[in-house]
């Protein structure tokens, strides 16, 4: 696990699907990543996935105009220039299903159960589950 911190953008998997996000309009680089979870037969959802869905997921609540507080400036901007739309209900469940495979199967869930910040982490994404719906 390439990770240092318990937020959405802490952590190499992340930040490399920003990079790609930031060089694009709209948002399919946010669905593709909701939808190849979603769609997945996988019971348990490895790092990667998990750390892009999770930070897909924020992309979305932020373009929702739910943002979190440690939002990247780089994504405040990109989200400046994306024409604003509303999320329809339908994708943002899509996200709130995301984050509870993440939350309950996922190599992330193994890994902060372990740790003494399980707890932050689980209230992290129970934040971000509040702020998409």
């Amino acid at each position: 696990m390439h990770s240092w911190g318990i937020g959405a953008f802490e952590n190499n998997d992340a930040l490399d699907w920003l990079y790609e996000l930031e060089k694009s309009d709209g948002l399919e680089s946010v669905l593709d990543v909701l939808e190849e979870i979603t769609k997945s037969n996988k019971a348990f959802i490895n790092d990667p996935e998990c750390f892009r869905g999770i930070a897909a997921a924020e992309v979305l609540s932020a373009f929702h105009g739910e943002p979190c507080l440690t939002l990247p400036k780089d994504v405040r901007q990109w989200l400046d220039k994306q024409e604003k739309h509303k999320i329809d209900k339908e994708l943002r469940e899509k996200a709130v299903l995301v984050i509870q495979k993440v939350k309950n199967h996922s190599d992330a869930q193994t890994h902060w159960e372990e740790s003494d910040e399980f707890d932050v982490w689980k209230d992290e994404l129970d934040s971000l589950i509040k702020r998409l719906k």
